[in-house]
């Protein structure tokens, strides 16, 4: 019996289809992969990127093009429908980091696209067609990136962010150059203008002059300059919708002062003027309390966001050589519980033991003498909250606290 094959069946032998746990991808423009950008998100990991399926929907003769792929390989079609108004970023990053992705941006103006892309009558927005194995293979668009379009070649594997406003959509193509290679994850960022002002102060509102840092909580830089010698600060910065983001304040005759930053309901721009920061006398006896340095429920493990608020730390202990803490660790266990779960007698007093040798070790990673650092357990004794019931409330509670022993 003979089977006739349809196109649809070739097709799917050309393309990358959906397994399980692995994202579709679409090999050609009417095909595209459809993806609704409310906010921030993330596709894939996807199958690998089947070849070109016998039309070259975009080529050019000139390898020198900024605008076009020299020869489609193995393409990934995405349409973009965007559903908020701000920065548009993303990182294409591969399964394989020896693969190498390029990638085109177009605008998507109506039905007609797939048609006016193969009469070469529409241009990408954004390109970016350098060698990016160098960088493990991520490529995409950053709101740090100055160029929109690279060519062929050595270069920057990331171009600039795009303004985008609810209700466009764009057409986002893939290019796999790597024979046999493998499928890609794309991180999209949905991201609004953040300024903040504010000014740092000491406890008689002096004002002063301190390094300033906006990190996310992944432990990220995203921003970091110094106050002026009014102690005021502006910074400008792209941040993601309803995350948080941790501002860290370093003097060295202060201890560190942090903050944490949510921008809320998603706007172009956003503004936040932050009170001013106090920060307290750096001093032989005293014990500060850096609120950012939290753990996980019944853990040492230390949240990604607390890093920050460690980094300060260490640059403190390093502005001052002959500085010696002692750091101090808590636990939350309100009704004798820790994240409502029951622990056996002396546990408490393990973990807060844990925690402070989580941040002594750390230091000392980073090249701060063990001579000039000590660690020890509280237990549930120094709750800031003993019957803590709201998830912030159970996070202040476990939490390290920094004793100066002395400074000179």
């Amino acid at each position: 019996m003979r089977v006739k094959t349809s196109f649809s069946v070739i097709l799917l032998i050309f393309c990358a289809v959906s397994t399980y746990a692995l994202e579709k991808t679409a090999c050609n423009c009417k095909d595209a992969v459809l993806l609704s950008m409310p906010r921030s998100f993330h596709f894939g990991p996807t199958t690998a990127t089947g070849p070109y399926n016998g039309l070259q929907e975009i080529t050019t003769s000139d390898k020198n093009s900024e605008i076009a792929f020299n020869k489609e390989h193995n393409p990934a079609w995405y349409l973009l429908d965007i559903q908020f108004e701000g920065e548009l970023a993303f990182e294409i990053m591969p399964v394989d980091t020896t693969n190498d992705y390029d990638f085109l941006l177009y605008p998507y103006l109506d039905s007609n696209f797939c048609n006016a892309l193969a009469r070469k009558s529409v241009k990408p927005v954004r390109s970016n067609i350098c060698s990016s194995t160098e960088q493990k293979g991520f490529t995409g668009l950053s709101t740090s990136a100055t160029q929109e379009y690279h060519k062929q070649g050595p270069g920057d594997p990331f171009s600039k962010s795009l303004h985008v406003r609810k209700g466009e959509k764009y057409m986002l193509v893939l290019d796999n150059v790597t024979p046999e290679g493998q499928g890609h994850t794309i991180y999209f960022h949905a991201l609004s203008k953040l300024e903040i002002n504010g000014q740092v102060v000491n406890a008689d509102s002096v004002p002063l002059v301190a390094d300033v840092q906006l990190s996310d909580m992944k432990g990220k830089t995203l921003w970091q300059s110094s106050t002026n010698a009014k102690g005021a600060y502006q910074i400008k910065a792209a941040v993601e919708q309803n995350k948080n983001y941790s501002l860290t304040f370093l003097n060295d005759s202060s201890f560190v002062g942090t903050e944490t930053i949510t921008p809320a309901d998603f706007k172009d721009v956003q503004v936040f003027s932050v009170k001013k920061m106090v920060l307290p006398k750096l001093e032989a006896g005293g014990k500060y309390n850096l609120g950012n340095i939290n753990f996980y429920p019944s853990s040492a493990s230390i949240l990604p966001q607390s890093f920050p608020s460690v980094e300060a730390l260490f640059k403190l202990m390093e502005r001052n050589k002959k500085m010696v803490i002692q750091v101090e660790g808590h636990v939350n266990a309100p009704n004798n519980n820790e994240q409502a779960k029951e622990r056996i007698p002396g546990e408490f007093q393990k973990l807060s033991d844990e925690r402070a040798a989580a941040i002594r070790d750390y230091l000392i990673t980073k090249g701060i003498s063990k001579e000039r650092i000590s660690a020890i357990g509280l237990g549930a004794s120094g709750m800031l909250f003993p019957d803590a019931t709201t998830e912030k409330e159970q996070i202040a509670n476990r939490r390290v606290e920094i004793k100066v022993v002395s400074i000179r």
